[in-house]
């Protein structure tokens, strides 16, 4: 079994508490985090001040060029069910907008889409 753990990746997520939850979870699980940040969570003080510091941000670019998988958590049609899933090792999960869930140009970078029913 690996040791990489995967990296949790927000995708324009909008809520400074929603993002501090995301940092907390990928803490908890001793994974680290990055934010596509579309929506300036790095222009907050005091989610910054909360965090300890500025977030960790990531471009499309270095999404695209990184050998990580993307594991992508949407209610899409022809998503797989997160239960029983097994994403095997070095990934990161994706997770999107409060409201729209993930971008388009995740969507199409992702190895796999999947749900919780």
């Amino acid at each position: 079994m690996s040791n990489v753990l995967p990296t949790l990746v927000g995708d324009g997520i909008e809520n400074p508490a929603n993002a501090l939850t995301m940092l907390h979870a990928a803490e908890m699980y001793g994974a680290s985090y990055r934010f596509r940040d579309t929506k300036h969570l790095a222009d907050s003080e005091e989610l910054v001040e909360a965090a300890g510091g500025a977030l960790s941000v990531v471009t499309n670019s270095e999404l695209e060029e990184s050998d990580s998988r993307l594991l992508a958590f949407d209610n899409l049609p022809g998503a797989r069910e997160v239960y029983g899933f097994r994403p095997g090792s070095d990934f990161a999960v994706v997770v999107g907008n409060e409201r729209r869930g993930i971008s388009h140009r995740i969507r199409s970078m992702a190895s796999d889409i999947v749900d919780v029913p």
